[in-house]
């Protein structure tokens, strides 16, 4: 039960490690309107790549853990709309010439992805289900602020800075969805 209450927190710290390992004093360039970047396109997109195979590896877990058509539904949409996010952004990353650059806190977000799987396969029902929806509408505000916060005003490439504004409104439905599966979870206690 401890997991329930510490997860989605750590999962949003690191995300926020994440942002800041990747701001670099003295290392900063600047964009067309000569703001300071923080956050490299490879970055940028390395970040977007963990932080959606992490949810993808979660909501995978869905369909064997819980038989709640809620949480089946929220999983379902973010395997589809991660998987489809995903092809998306390596295919811009091919054509422009984006390198993913990963960094020992990137692989740090993997690791505890990793952690909250081994976490989750551990309970079913009720327990998994407000776990895993926690988690979710945690990690959806948590990338929501990275988006706003460094990586759309850090996107140097117009392809990038565009996907990130397409992708935005996604994060921010899912977060909804999860937040209004979770007052619905909570609401049957």
């Amino acid at each position: 039960m401890e997991f329930i209450k510490l997860h989605p927190n750590r999962v949003a710290c690191l995300l926020l490690v994440i942002v800041a390992s990747c701001v670099r004093p003295g290392a900063t360039s600047t964009d067309d309107a000569g703001r300071p970047n923080r956050v490299s396109d490879g970055h940028s997109v390395a970040i977007l790549l963990t932080a959606n195979n992490a949810d993808l590896s979660l909501a995978r877990l869905a369909p064997d853990h819980t038989q709640n058509t809620a949480v089946l539904a929220l999983a379902r949409r973010l395997i589809t709309d991660h998987t489809l996010f995903n092809t998306r952004i390596s295919d811009l990353s091919a054509r422009n010439g984006i390198t993913p650059v990963d960094d020992s806190l990137g692989l740090a977000l993997r690791d505890d992805g990793a952690r909250a799987r081994t976490m989750l396969r551990t309970v079913e029902g009720p327990v998994f289900d407000t776990a895993y929806v926690a988690n979710e509408a945690q990690l959806h505000r948590a990338l929501l602020a990275l988006i706003d916060d460094e990586l759309l005003p850090s996107a140097r490439n117009a392809d990038l800075r565009e996907l990130l504004i397409v992708f935005r409104p996604a994060v921010s439905a899912h977060l909804a969805h999860a937040e209004q599966v979770l007052a619905a979870l909570r609401a049957r206690r």
